[in-house]
């Protein structure tokens, strides 16, 4: 229901608590976040009704669950080696309402420019927000990110705005020489991208009352997959990489690996960016894919198909409102993982037949 009601809002799922875990986070290969946050529930429930001494056949029921998951997760998983690719993450740390269009034009050209100088890569990504005008009505600013793409061998991956006259769509654009390419954002955030319900009359106007503007990005549909040295990739942005089963469409499509380019500012220092982050863990180990995700203050790291976190971009001991860049030989390659092929069918039949069970029992 969280993830659903209301277009969804999965962020605080009581599994993302085992981020951390790496016994729990091998099952979830099998179960996913759902099934985790099942077992914390369960589990908390077996230990009340030790301490009540109410042991029933539940609760044996509980202990051969838990063997079983722990026994399946031993299973060989076939991993498949897609290649190699070098990338360099750029992380701004930029407030975009400091900042005017024409300074945020010359900024990101003086920032690709310098980051490359000197530097060999297949991809250079940069987040969510980093230009915050219409890229589709800068042309010349095109033509110079082509010529940096053309210049430097390499594809140049940003978050904009892209569109024409009302269709504004919140963006992830792939440049690669002289060929721009767009996946336009999916799963937007209800009431800062759009207005929940803005077909009743009194709610667009109660928010417009409130908020003092009116959100205009339109709703992407295409399930884009981009490619770089024969090795294919989707974009997430923002929040889309918190919704399990949104991925499978992207999966389906022939993903090897996710991106996941997002602007967390508004969190300030807080534990938001971190939650935020640690989605991936679970995507990660979900789809038997690497996760990248570029913060435009922060968190940016590198996920493995493991869960494990292999990287994040930090400075003097600080990993949020900072600048730099991460530059990481990325070897690509995924696992077929059990959640990847079936997802949360097989969980929610075992729900089923167990609340079936009970019913008959009582």
């Amino acid at each position: 229901i969280i993830s659903n009601f209301l277009t969804g809002f999965p962020w605080l799922l009581l599994g993302l608590s085992q981020y951390s875990n790496p016994y729990i986070l091998k099952i979830a290969k099998f179960i996913g976040i759902y099934g985790v946050s099942f077992l914390i529930i369960a589990f908390n429930l077996f230990l009340f009704t030790l301490i009540k001494k109410n042991f029933s056949l539940q609760n044996l029921f509980f202990i051969l669950f838990l063997i079983f998951l722990f026994l399946i997760y031993k299973l060989p998983e076939r991993k498949i080696y897609k290649g190699s690719l070098s990338i360099l993450l750029i992380q701004p740390n930029i407030i975009t309402s400091q900042i005017t269009k024409e300074e945020n034009e010359k900024f990101l050209i003086s920032l690709l420019n310098q980051n490359l100088k000197g530097k060999k890569v297949d991809m250079v990504i940069l987040p969510e927000g980093i230009f915050q005008d219409n890229l589709f009505e800068k042309k010349d600013l095109i033509e110079k990110l082509k010529k940096i793409s053309i210049q430097n061998k390499c594809s140049i991956l940003f978050g904009s705005f892209t569109g024409f006259n009302n269709n504004i769509y919140n963006s992830g654009v792939l440049i690669k020489g002289n060929k721009l390419d767009v996946y336009n954002k999916i799963k937007l955030v209800p009431y800062g991208e759009f207005i929940l319900g803005e077909r009743f009359k009194f709610i667009k106007n109660i928010f417009l009352k409130i908020a003092g503007y009116q959100p205009y990005l339109k709703k992407g549909n295409d399930f884009k997959v981009f490619e770089c040295k024969n090795i294919k990739f989707s974009i997430l942005i923002c929040y889309e990489n918190v919704f399990s089963q949104f991925l499978d469409n992207f999966l389906k499509n022939g993903a090897d690996f996710f991106i996941v380019i997002t602007n967390d500012s508004w969190f300030g220092k807080s534990i938001g960016p971190y939650q935020h982050f640690y989605h991936n863990v679970f995507r990660g180990i979900e789809t038997g894919r690497y996760f990248i995700q570029i913060g435009l203050t922060g968190v940016t790291g590198i996920v493995n198909p493991n869960g494990k976190i292999e990287r994040i971009l930090e400075s003097k001991g600080e990993e949020l409102f900072i600048k730099g860049f991460l530059f990481y030989s990325l070897p690509v390659f995924y696992y077929e993982t059990f959640y990847s092929k079936y997802g949360l069918y097989p969980f929610v039949l075992f729900c089923l037949i167990l609340i079936g069970f009970l019913i008959c029992k009582n």
